[in-house]
């Protein structure tokens, strides 16, 4: 197998609804959120050509996908607006515009060889045109749902279309015949591509799985879960050695950080509704809330479901392992937060705290303290032996979000929350306010306690993740803009440290778990 070689970086600057590349792979055609278009030179990165917005297209926002010819110079779109446009990719000059489409585009593709042009649609339809006279050739219907991706096979023989319902439908292209349908995906196909040899086809999938099918059985060769995609949750043991992660889909991995490869992969129609997972301390179950107002508990090594509390009489919020992993704490939209025995399910206290909304919540090492947060400006924090309220955590009147990040110490001795660029500062004692930090970081998201109590790991909207000495307000730049890294640009959406305090693990809004190695 020869090697992958990296040829160019291009930064695109904003996000990307589609991409297009010509049969060459020296031109690739973009289109953004906003309905701009951009040719760029694929070897060098340089643009060729942007079209103007607004004096191009008349309705920009919706375009929702492209795609070049073999040759690069010409390009086709599709959009809500019911429209299949062939441009000149150049001159952004109209060639044809593609009549008789009843309902939006989601998805066109030309063949290989240019001389098929072809649209998929939410009426679960796909149209076949000639690009060169406008002319639309056959229509494809079956019993597809909405046609969400497209492709030609190498030889344009066949084209599939991949559905909302999870099949994969293919048909002959020159006679419109059906040929046969796929079926094992579980939600919306994303993505389809042929093999070379003709005889394989790879799909993806909102369900987080990558399948591989032989086209002439109709089966799957291979199926590919570690494939997850957005994750969209994760939490990590206190030794950081194992990171439990839940992406789009209901697929739960175990990963293992020193090896930064899959330990194990569950997936259940459970899994399905997880709102919110946590791992115990030392790793041998986990913790989901679901939106049935239940808290399970399952195994990690075989993925069975080995306990369930069932206490909350309303959906459940959050849920968050004790650092000896003897309770579980379960917070329910009722503002009501459960302490139960992790092991017998057992309930210890109800907390009502009253609130009509927790957004986040933390439960000291030494067990005496849950801290939360709500929609409103302060922090509280809660006697979990009294079950009563300690102290109102009040933020200044200039902070004017949210607090989005709180974190006890490991010694249980401080907390902090961070608002804006802010970090505040507490005697998790007497609840006072010890002093206010303000940071370089424009929009900090996320913020733990390292082992040392004096230092915090904080991560924000920039990507950058920087360690920050309490006691002196001084930061030091613990890795680079993301972008210089690994090539995003995206914001640290959650932050988290193993207690040896040598691997911090970071989540992005791309969706990437990255882990950081503290010792370099």
């Amino acid at each position: 197998m020869q090697s992958m070689q990296h040829i160019s970086f291009i930064d695109i600057g904003t996000k990307t609804v589609s991409l297009g590349l010509n049969e060459g792979g020296d031109i690739i055609a973009t289109l953004n959120f906003g309905g701009a278009i951009t040719i760029f030179d694929a070897k060098t990165g340089e643009i060729k050509v942007i079209y103007g917005i607004k004096n191009v297209f008349p309705h920009p926002e919706s375009y929702t996908s492209l795609d070049l010819d073999p040759t690069g110079d010409i390009l086709t779109t599709g959009g809500i607006n019911k429209e299949t446009i062939v441009w000149d990719a150049f001159s952004a000059k109209r060639i044809h515009e593609l009549v008789g489409h009843n309902l939006p585009i989601n998805n066109v593709a030309f063949s290989s060889d240019g001389n098929r042009l072809a649209s998929g649609h939410k009426d679960g339809s796909i149209r076949i045109w000639d690009p060169k006279t406008g002319k639309r050739i056959r229509v494809l219907k079956g019993e597809m749902t909405a046609v969400n991706k497209i492709a030609f096979s190498p030889d344009d023989n066949i084209i599939a279309g991949g559905c909302d319902d999870g099949t994969i439908h293919l048909w002959f292209v020159d006679t419109g015949e059906f040929f046969k349908v796929l079926r094992g995906h579980a939600k919306k196909i994303t993505a389809l591509a042929f093999s070379p040899d003709l005889r394989t086809i790879a799909s993806g999938s909102l369900d987080g799985n990558l399948h591989i099918w032989d086209i002439t059985s109709g089966k799957t060769r291979h199926t590919y879960h570690e494939h997850l995609g957005n994750f969209r949750r994760f939490d990590v043991t206190r030794n950081g050695k194992t990171i439990l992660a839940y992406s789009k889909g209901g697929v739960v991995s175990i990963w293992d950080t020193e090896t930064g490869k899959t330990r194990k992969v569950h997936s259940d129609k459970e899994l399905k509704g997880l709102l919110d997972c946590a791992i115990h301390p030392n790793g041998h179950t986990f913790a989901i809330r679901t939106t049935n107002n239940t808290v399970s508990i399952w195994d990690t090594e075989t993925g069975e479901k080995v306990n369930v509390y069932e206490g909350h009489t309303t959906p459940v919020n959050h849920v968050v392992y004790s650092s000896d992993g003897k309770f579980i704490v379960s917070a329910s939209r009722d503002g009501k937060i459960h302490i139960w025995n992790a092991d017998t399910t057992e309930l210890n206290r109800i907390i009502d705290t009253n609130l009509e909304t927790i957004n986040s919540l933390i439960y000291s090492s030494d067990g005496k303290t849950i801290a939360l947060l709500s929609n409103d400006m302060d922090a509280r924090l809660w006697n979990v032996e009294t079950g009563e309220l300690k102290y109102i955590l009040r933020h200044e009147t200039r902070v004017t979000r949210r607090i989005a990040s709180i974190s006890m110490s490991a010694d249980s001795k401080m907390l902090v929350t961070a608002a804006g660029s802010h970090v505040y500062l507490w005697d998790l004692k007497t609840g006072e306010l010890i002093k206010i930090l303000e940071l370089i970081n424009p929009y900090i998201s996320s913020m733990t306690f390292t082992p040392n109590p004096n230092m915090i790991a904080v991560g924000d909207a920039w990507g950058y993740i920087s360690l920050v000495d309490v006691t002196t307000g001084s930061g030091t730049e613990l890795i680079g803009r993301k972008d210089e890294l690994i090539g995003r640009k995206d914001g640290i959406r959650s932050v988290s440290i193993a207690s040896t305090g040598d691997t911090i693990v970071s989540r992005s809004s791309d969706g990437v778990i990255i882990l950081w190695d503290d010792n370099q």
